[in-house]
């Protein structure tokens, strides 16, 4: 996602249509892109962004603008069989789970975004951590997660993963900030 939010900025301005983000948050097998990769889509059919170099975009195009519509978000899951071999697919023989989700004004995730298109420090070290399983709080941004420990990412964490869970996933997000990747967080 963050390999798209700079160009993200002029889409968040007033009176600019809605969009959607797809985002890879899990990926099997040889597949094009690795999870965190996102694709933005627009009301008006405009893209920033792939997810696997043509095989499934059009597939994910009109589910973002279903998600658009819908304002609700789900999660599609490409892949390859010899059953459906000329259905929309992933020829490379993986599978991608793609999380769609419309951003909507005024939410998480839409003050996220903005928190980060308006960063002054564009190379500085920033995270975001959305929630895709639904709940009331989707989105927060982890400002300089170099410098971060356990204990600051759980404080910024709060609210968006339930109390009982939240010390194992702060761990889960701090190592995966450490590593500089990109993954999917589980908390129970």
């Amino acid at each position: 996602m963050l390999h798209i939010v700079d160009r993200l900025a002029p889409w968040l301005g007033p009176g600019q249509p809605p969009f959607a983000v797809a985002t890879v948050v899990a990926a099997s097998g040889s597949v094009p892109r690795p999870v965190g990769t996102a694709m933005a889509v627009r009301a008006d059919g405009a893209v920033l962004g792939s997810l696997s170099g043509g095989c499934v975009e059009g597939a994910v195009h009109a589910a973002a603008l279903d998600a658009i519509a819908s304002g609700t978000s789900h999660r599609e899951t490409f892949g390859y069989s010899d059953d459906d071999a000329f259905a929309v697919g992933l020829s490379c023989g993986g599978t991608l789970d793609v999380h769609v989700q419309p951003v909507l004004p005024d939410d998480d995730a839409t003050r996220a975004l903005h928190a980060l298109a308006a960063r002054e420090e564009p190379a500085a070290p920033v995270a975001l951590v959305r929630r895709i399983d639904g709940g009331a709080r989707t989105a927060v941004v982890v400002d300089d997660p170099g410098a971060t420990d356990e204990a600051a990412v759980a404080r910024v964490l709060r609210g968006l993963v339930g109390p009982d869970s939240l010390a194992a996933a702060a761990a889960q997000v701090v190592a995966v900030l450490r590593a500089g990747g990109t993954a999917t967080v589980h908390a129970a």
